[in-house]
């Protein structure tokens, strides 16, 4: 019998969104300063949409 670890739940998860359409990209090959928010667009988005009234 085979064990499920952590290894196993990831490609998993990672097939899963494959099949969705989601592209797999090593988080080693994503070039950014640290301070970088990745998903400026939607950090955005949810201020503008949080804070709209103010």
């Amino acid at each position: 019998m085979s064990h499920f670890n952590e290894h196993n739940l990831e490609m998993t998860i990672r097939e899963l969104l494959e099949r969705q359409g989601y592209e797999y990209q090593s988080g080693e090959t994503i070039h950014k300063k640290l301070s970088e928010v990745m998903l400026l667009d939607d950090l955005y988005m949810f201020l503008m949409e949080r804070y709209a009234d103010e």
